[in-house]
């Protein structure tokens, strides 16, 4: 039986699983290839959120030398939040990788290398995807775990409410371009004075097709199809009435992340949605990762041999991520009627 010695070499250090696993090819999700969540760092397993409030208001005229009205300072208050722990292990044995051969290969043998980092690809591939369900959860207003419970309720804790359309569908004179306008003006009215580049609404499949079958829609639609070839990424979203309409079908075990019939229209370009990743829960994380500024990475992944006999090595990767929406009623949930 062969030795496990091998995994004590630099190859498989902390600092050289995570920064192995941070440069795999993260999961095709729509999120994701957005970058619509700020990613960032942070030293603490616990983040706050400060909140400035004001409010643009009119300014009475008055006769010149009068008193002036007077400003007071902005009320300021401060959420905490506590970032989610993601992990997964797996056990990698001696036999597995002595005298298999290399997949797709001619009598070459598989390597360690190329083990670890499979096993270490397919659990990032779920941490992703994990991480991706978390982000439609905060766009929804509820971060959900994998059995369904919540895990913050940004509405109840930032102390606002969902931001509701709909769309008259059912009805074929109703027009479908004003009701997008409203949606528009909705968000621009939430986002107050907080710049945006664009409108984008992430779609399930049912209210797409019932989207894109509307009279008031299908000839834009027929059009855009029609020049869909002369665009550079023709995996662009759909625009219409100045929103980008975009199918999204992400799930995992079976389970969609987000309900075919429904729709979330959110602002583009804003700092309003934020991603925080904290350290590792074990010693050495941070020092060894992250010694230049101690904070939190993506991923992090180690291994641990076994103690008595080296028949195995346990690969461990996690994550510890908080995707937010700082003003949740930024993001309108659109209801097909």
């Amino acid at each position: 039986m062969p030795s496990l010695d091998v995994f004590r070499g630099d190859a498989f250090s902390l600092a050289s699983l995570t920064a192995s696993i941070n440069d795999l090819p993260r999961l095709e999700t729509k999120l994701a290839e957005m970058r619509l969540f700020e990613s960032k760092g942070i030293r603490t397993t616990e983040a706050w959120i400060e909140r400035r409030h004001g409010d643009l208001s009119l300014v009475q005229t008055r006769p010149r030398g009068a008193p002036s009205d007077q400003v007071l300072g902005d009320k300021r208050d401060a959420l905490k939040f506590k970032l989610s722990h993601i992990s997964q292990e797996s056990t990698i044995y001696a036999d597995e990788v002595q005298d298999v051969r290399r997949f797709g290969g001619e009598g070459e043998l598989q390597t360690v290398e190329e083990v670890v980092n499979e096993r270490m690809r397919n659990m990032k591939r779920t941490i992703d995807a994990t991480i991706e369900h978390m982000r439609v959860g905060a766009l929804k207003g509820e971060i959900r775990d994998a059995d369904g419970s919540i895990i913050h309720d940004l509405n109840d804790e930032f102390a606002t409410s969902p931001t509701t359309a709909t769309f008259q569908f059912s009805d074929t004179s109703a027009k479908i371009r004003r009701s997008c306008l409203a949606v528009s003006r909705t968000i621009e009215d939430e986002l107050g004075v907080e710049p945006h580049t664009g409108i984008s609404a992430i779609c399930g499949p049912d209210f797409f097709d019932q989207l894109i079958d509307h009279p008031d829609v299908r000839d834009a639609y027929a059009r855009w199809q029609d020049g869909e070839a002369l665009r550079n990424d023709p995996r662009a979203g759909f625009q219409f009435a100045g929103i980008e309409f975009i199918e999204y079908r992400a799930k995992a075990n079976g389970k969609t992340f987000l309900d075919p019939g429904d729709c979330l229209a959110f602002p583009q370009g804003t700092s309003l949605f934020t991603e925080s990743y904290a350290p590792a829960d074990f010693i050495g994380a941070v020092n060894q990762i992250a010694a230049d500024d101690d904070l939190g990475l993506p991923a992090y992944a180690r291994m641990a041999l076994d103690p008595e006999f080296e028949r195995w090595a346990k690969v461990h990767v996690q994550s510890n991520p908080l995707p937010l929406v700082l003003r949740p009623s930024i993001v309108v949930h659109v209801d097909a009627a």
